[in-house]
C-alpha cells in the first residue's frame, strides 16, 4: 500500500498518479471489480486512468470503488493524506495546517 511519512515535519502528500496506481493494484489484487451489467471482465484504460468493462464499455475510476470518495471533487492523494493523518490521531485543524490546505470545512467533512 502507499507509504506515507509519519514525521509531520517531513510529511508530503503522495503524488496523484502513485495513488491511482496503488488503488488500481489493490482493486485487481482483491478482485473487487464488478460492473453494473454484472460482468467482472474489464481492462485498464491507461490514457483515461479508468477501468472499462469488456462487455458494456462502462468506465469506472478508482474513486468509484469507495463510497466516501465516489462523488467527491477532492483528489485521491488528498483523500489518502487526510485519512492517514486522521488515523494516526491528528485533528482536522492540525491536518489542515500540515497539508497547507485553505478550506477547513473540506478537511472537517472528510474526517467526519
Amino acid at each position: 500500500m502507499i507509504k506515507l511519512a509519519f514525521d509531520v515535519s517531513k510529511f508530503k502528500a503522495p503524488q496523484e498518479l502513485d495513488c491511482i496506481k496503488e488503488l488500481k493494484e489493490l482493486i485487481i489484487k482483491n478482485n473487487l471489480y464488478l460492473c453494473d451489467c454484472g460482468s467482472t471482465n474489464y481492462y485498464w484504460k491507461k490514457d483515461k486512468q479508468v477501468f472499462e468493462c469488456k462487455y458494456c464499455k462502462k468506465r469506472k475510476s478508482v474513486k468509484s470503488f469507495s463510497n466516501i470518495m465516489e462523488n467527491s471533487n477532492l483528489k485521491i492523494n488528498l483523500w489518502l493524506a487526510i485519512l492517514h493523518l486522521h488515523c494516526i490521531g491528528y485533528s482536522p485543524s492540525k491536518i489542515q495546517k500540515i497539508l497547507n490546505y485553505k478550506k477547513y470545512s473540506t478537511i472537517w467533512d472528510k474526517v467526519f
